[in-house]
C-alpha cells in the first residue's frame, strides 16, 4: 500500500469540500468518478485510475484501490454500512466476489478518508444488484480528518458548463 500521507493532501481536502452538500442523486455517481481522478492526480504518480469492475485505481506496487464515496457513521463518525463494493450485471455471486486489495472510504461533508485492507471488510451480503459490506476503520487508517476547503461548488461550476455548452449550440 502506498503512503497517503505523500499525496497532496491540502489539494485534496480543498477539492472534496466543492463536492459537499449534493442533494442530487443522479449526480451520485459523477462524484464518486471525480474523487477517483482526484486520488489519481493528487498521488504525486502512485496511483493510475483503471476503473475496472471493482477495481478503481491501481498503485506502483500493482495493489488494487476501490475507491468508494461514503458518509461515515456512529458515535465516532468512523463506521461504514451497507456500502455497495461492488455493482453486479445479472445475478450477483458473493463466491464470484474477488475484492481490490484495499477500500479507499471517502466522506467529502466531513472531508475525511481512510484507506483500509479488504481483509477489513465484514457483512459481506447481496442487496439486489450489488454486493455490499461493512468496516470499520481504526484512526490509523485515516490519511485524511478534516483539512481546509473552499469556497467552490462543483455542482453550480457544473450546471453552468451545462448550460453554457447548451445555449452554445445553433
Amino acid at each position: 500500500m502506498i503512503d497517503f500521507k505523500t499525496i497532496e493532501l491540502n489539494r485534496l481536502s480543498k477539492f472534496l469540500s466543492t463536492l459537499s452538500g449534493n442533494t442530487d442523486p443522479t449526480q451520485y455517481f459523477d462524484v464518486g468518478r471525480m474523487i477517483e481522478i482526484a486520488y489519481q492526480e493528487y498521488s504525486n504518480g502512485q496511483l493510475t485510475r483503471i476503473n475496472m469492475i471493482g477495481k478503481d485505481l491501481l498503485d506502483i506496487f500493482k495493489k488494487t484501490y476501490e475507491s468508494k464515496k461514503v458518509t461515515f457513521t456512529n458515535k465516532s463518525l468512523m463506521a461504514v454500512r451497507g456500502v455497495i463494493v461492488m455493482n453486479c450485471y445479472g445475478t450477483p455471486d458473493i463466491n464470484r466476489f474477488t475484492p481490490a486489495d484495499y477500500y479507499l472510504f471517502t466522506d467529502p461533508d466531513k472531508l475525511k478518508a481512510c484507506c483500509v485492507p479488504a481483509s477489513m471488510l465484514y457483512n459481506i451480503k447481496v442487496r439486489g444488484s450489488t454486493i455490499t459490506a461493512s468496516c470499520d476503520p481504526k484512526p490509523e487508517h485515516f490519511f485524511l480528518d478534516g483539512g481546509e476547503s473552499v469556497d467552490k461548488s462543483f455542482f453550480e461550476e457544473k450546471q453552468t458548463f451545462i448550460m453554457n455548452f447548451i445555449w452554445s449550440i445553433e
